[in-house]
């Protein structure tokens, strides 16, 4: 009974248990290896950011007298320039909102603008791909758990069939 039991546990289930720990990191994340497209993402995604925070570095050596401090930061999930509000127009560019006291606006230069929009499209291709996966998975899981607990209702019926041991010394083998 035991092995009938077993025998129709759903063959794939330690396929599947090994393509969800390969694709989910131990903190909850998914592992940019997850896909092919994932990783492709990924890369991009990297190789932008340099090429975004080396331009805006360079802009702020450039126009030095006008940054308030030399630090890239994000706005409106935009990378963008902590430029003295008194030098506003001096750095030509898109304000994203200004400090508390009014001394600094954050700039994000016309420079850098087509790079953020690359960032954002990558981003919004990588939060694709992070569903398209994570739903494949979700389904091959919801599979596996239909077959898993119509065994589970099967297993009080094996369970109450099976011989009884008289003492304690009856279960040591």
């Amino acid at each position: 009974m035991l092995w009938q039991l077993v025998e129709n546990l759903p063959r794939d289930l330690n396929t599947l248990i090994a393509r969800v720990t390969n694709k989910i990191l131990p903190t909850g994340e998914l592992d940019d290896r997850a896909s092919l497209n994932l990783r492709e993402c990924d890369t991009r995604f990297r190789r932008c950011d340099l090429e975004s925070h080396r331009s805006l570095e360079s802009l702020m050596r450039k126009s030095s007298e006008s940054i308030q401090d030399e630090l890239v930061t994000i706005r409106n999930d935009r990378f963008v320039i902590p430029v003295k509000a008194d030098h506003r127009g001096r750095v030509q560019g898109v304000a994203h909102g200004y400090s508390s006291s009014g001394a600094t606006a954050f700039v994000e230069p016309l420079e850098t603008i087509e790079s953020n929009n690359e960032l954002q499209s990558l981003h919004e291709a990588e939060a694709r791909e992070v569903a398209r996966i994570l739903l494949r998975l979700a389904r091959k899981c919801g599979r596996s758990y239909r077959q898993l607990k119509w065994q589970q209702r099967l297993l009080p019926s094996w369970t109450s069939s099976m011989p009884k041991p008289a003492s304690t010394r009856d279960l040591i083998v």
